[in-house]
């Protein structure tokens, strides 16, 4: 009975050693990105200070979206997904369709987790899907208007407000500031110009150029044919933006009053000798939206270690280390770290010549991330997005009309549409 007992006790003792043993391995969490993982590193030292037991390896695949899925659809097809993965709204419903992505609802609910406190509304809803949290927000971008003050101060022209309406005032400010000024009948001075106005136009009218579901064409919408006359009337009819665009260079060299462009653009101004400034998006006709871009983090489904990937989660929400990832120029898109850094910038500590006048109305940057929009794109974008830049560019040169343009482009859109989504890997 003895050396029963004691052989039972022997037996015990060694589980337990080997139960402690493991214990005090580290949990390996992975996560795969596209890029370099150089800007991350602060960021998971960090992680693994506050959470001993726990490191992140990164792994990085290629150089955008599209290179990571495809590592994430091999992955998963071999049982062996990552625990984390970075996604962009070019690649992320489809990634949801094929059930990629593990649903983080429950982690939210039972955590109490207010997104919204920590991001923007655009940026939370970016990665809802069905009204599921499929993402945590990792970047966003937002849609501004540049101007240059010199140029209108010359002018006797008032500076762009909060107030002014997209179809209005916008408009109206820019025909003025648009110039033949050697009269050789050549416009010299443009009044307004905006990177991508042709892509990201329906957004302003309160549509898609796609069904809600993303599963159809959406180009016969009238509100979707009255934002592509409004883009004609400024390049043709009231010709106050250039066909020829190049919207950043005429800006930089003195040529374009205002400019639609992300807020990221600021630190592409170093050097102007001029003074220059930033307001949000003048009020559309769908309220004071603007458009915007974003990347998340999402977990993957069938993750080996999910409770230390969301804890990961977590700790990335964090004002704190939003704030150290805006050092890290990752552009993160936290409410707290935007609203530090922009209210505190300081152009010489940040290596940038800007005369002492330009960027004063930084607010505007914090006011609209707030308005920021973000649209999902449907499976197989890279293709779409090449169909439709390459017909929606003849509305900007005036080789087509808006109705033909739009006419011509839905068949095929949605022909690739259909096409796409009765895909499956």
């Amino acid at each position: 009975m003895k050396a029963g007992m004691t052989r039972c006790l022997v037996t015990a003792l060694l589980v337990c050693a080997m139960l402690g043993s493991a214990g005090a391995a580290k949990a390996t969490v992975t996560f795969l990105v596209w890029g370099d993982t150089v800007r991350w590193q602060p960021i998971l030292a960090g992680f693994a200070e506050k959470h001993p037991g726990l490191e992140v390896e990164m792994q990085s695949f290629g150089g955008n979206a599209a290179s990571l899925q495809e590592a994430l659809f091999v992955r998963t097809a071999a049982g062996t997904p990552p625990d984390l993965a970075l996604t962009h709204l070019q690649t992320h419903a489809e990634n949801v369709e094929y059930g990629l992505y593990a649903d983080l609802t429950p982690f939210v609910e039972r955590d109490r987790v207010d997104l919204y406190r920590f991001f923007p509304k655009g940026g939370v809803d970016a990665f809802l899907s069905n009204g599921r949290v499929t993402g945590i927000p990792s970047q966003l971008s937002t849609h501004l208007l540049w101007y240059n003050k010199t140029l209108l101060d010359a002018d006797g022209m008032p500076y762009p407000s909060r107030d002014w309406r997209m179809t209005e005032e916008l408009v109206v400010n820019a025909r003025k500031l648009t110039r033949d000024i050697d009269g050789d009948g050549i416009i010299d001075q443009w009044g307004f110009g905006s990177v991508n106005m042709y892509t990201m136009a329906p957004l302003f009218w309160g549509t898609m150029m796609w069904t809600d579901d993303l599963r159809h064409s959406n180009l016969l919408n009238p509100k979707v044919r009255e934002a592509y006359e409004w883009v004609h009337e400024i390049y043709h009819t009231r010709q106050i933006a250039s066909p020829q665009r190049g919207e950043e260079t005429a800006f930089k060299n003195g040529k374009l009053a205002m400019m639609g462009g992300i807020q990221a653009m600021f630190g592409r101004f170093s050097g102007l000798s001029w003074d220059w400034d930033v307001e949000v998006w003048p009020i559309a006709p769908a309220g004071p939206v603007t458009y915007g871009s974003a990347a998340g983090i999402s977990m993957a489904r069938g993750a080996s270690h999910p409770e230390e990937a969301w804890t990961f989660l977590k700790y990335w929400m964090q004002p704190a280390v939003q704030e150290m990832a805006m050092t890290q120029g990752l552009s993160p898109a936290g409410l707290g770290a935007l609203r530090d850094y922009f209210l505190k910038f300081d152009a010489r500590a940040a290596h940038l010549d800007f005369t002492p006048d330009s960027f004063q109305n930084r607010r505007a940057i914090l006011e609209s991330f707030e308005r920021t929009v973000v649209q999902p794109n449907p499976p197989g974008f890279a293709d779409i997005q090449k169909l439709r830049n390459e017909h929606l560019i003849k509305i900007v040169t005036g080789e087509s009309s808006p109705q033909v343009v739009l006419e011509t482009l839905h068949p095929l859109l949605e022909a690739m549409l259909q096409e796409v989504w009765s895909r499956r890997r």
